[in-house]
């Protein structure tokens, strides 16, 4: 009996070490930095291959696994299918471990709603700390790690539980579902993969992006014009526009009307067609926007005349449009800051000029449902 209350009272002391597994799909690439050494804890590195913030995030991690090997053992988690990840990983090899999440339950179980983001956690699987990958300095790892008390008796495989070693998280033709989730990331994305598109940013850039339309043609009350995060097929993107545009206003509980409104702007003529950039003068990286905004600078890959107006309207807060026919794409690279510059450079080197244009358009606004009833009760009084 003695034995017995000895053998309860050490099951007490000691710590369930491993209590809570890290469930994934599929181990995409091993940490070559670095094996598991039983060090006291393991960080994940949430991020995906459409997040173009997430790539230089997972570079500073290289760095800070390889300076802190003792301590740490790093784990970058994806909820993209096995395929997307090693197609990637055989293009842009990360260092540390990739893999695929299980039917997002690490995703869920720490609610991660933006990304990059990190989760620090004790051998015990106990959360110590989440945030932005970039926020977790040397100094507090070193906090984090003085305070546990206890080493790993197991090796990782008891860590880390893989449900599919030898086979795809999914079918190649299993349908992606319509997902519209909130977001918190500042950075507006639009990437389109091969089976599917990803939109994050505000509602009124999604329906600007998704309708094809110039930002001064979608007019969302500010209170309404939440950030969102969309994901649907390619095929829903390209033949459905209006039930994702219906799906949005639901959830966000808005409702859309239209209106015939006359704006003013500058319109792009084109003086000299030989003078447009092809489309092999800009490279950007795959799995980004296909522009860049510096800080006076615009560089566009592969965007027509109509997309470069659309852009230049969003940073520059002024109206541009493009009238005319034409639908080649072309490359870009020019001053936007100051006017006189950009109008110089554009007519100079892809022979574009600037004019002044009045144009009527129909305009989409979008309001609260709340919003809406209050005008109507008000126009019946």
């Amino acid at each position: 009996m003695n034995r017995l209350c000895c053998l309860l009272f050490l099951i007490v002391l000691v710590p369930s070490v491993y209590s809570q597994d890290i469930t994934v799909a599929k181990v995409i690439a091993e940490n070559s930095i670095v094996a598991f050494e039983q060090q006291k804890l393991i960080l994940l590195d949430f991020w995906a291959t459409w997040c173009g913030p997430c790539h230089t995030a997972s570079k500073q991690l290289e760095y800070f696994q390889a300076t802190h090997k003792d301590k740490l053992f790093v784990m970058s988690i994806s909820d993209e299918s096995s395929s997307v990840l090693k197609k990637f990983q055989e293009k842009k090899p990360s260092r540390l471990m990739v893999v695929a999440d299980y039917q997002s339950t690490n995703f869920d179980k720490y609610h991660i709603e933006k990304r990059p983001y990190a989760v620090l956690l004790d051998l015990a699987g106990n959360a110590l700390w989440q945030g932005h990958p970039s926020d977790l300095s040397a100094t507090m790892l070193q906090t984090f790690y003085e305070a546990q008390k206890y080493k790993a008796v197991k090796p990782l495989a008891h860590i880390l539980k893989v449900k599919f070693p030898d086979e795809p998280i999914e079918s190649a033709s299993e349908p992606v579902a319509l997902r519209i989730e909130d977001s918190r990331s500042e950075d507006t994305e639009l990437i389109f993969g091969e089976r599917s598109v990803v939109f994050d940013g505000t509602i009124s850039k999604l329906f600007t992006a998704l309708l094809d339309l110039y930002p001064c043609e979608v007019s969302v009350a500010s209170a309404a014009d939440k950030r969102i995060r969309v994901t649907c097929s390619s095929a829903m993107w390209k033949e459905k526009k209006q039930d994702i545009v219906e799906q949005v206003l639901r959830v966000n509980n808005l409702v859309k009307t239209e209106i015939e409104q006359e704006f003013t702007g500058q319109e792009l003529v084109i003086t000299d067609e030989k003078m447009l950039w092809d489309s092999t003068q800009i490279h950007l990286e795959e799995n980004t926007l296909n522009y860049q905004i510096g800080t006076d600078r615009i560089q566009a890959d592969n965007i027509s005349i109509s997309e470069l107006c659309k852009l230049l309207s969003g940073v520059k807060k002024t109206n541009y449009f493009f009238t005319k026919t034409n639908n080649g794409v072309y490359d870009w690279d020019f001053h936007f800051l100051y006017d006189k510059l950009m109008k110089e450079e554009l007519e100079s080197a892809f022979g574009v000029v600037l004019k002044p244009i009045k144009i009527t358009l129909k305009v989409l606004k979008i309001t609260s449902v709340q919003h809406s009833r209050l005008i109507k009760q008000t126009s019946k009084g």
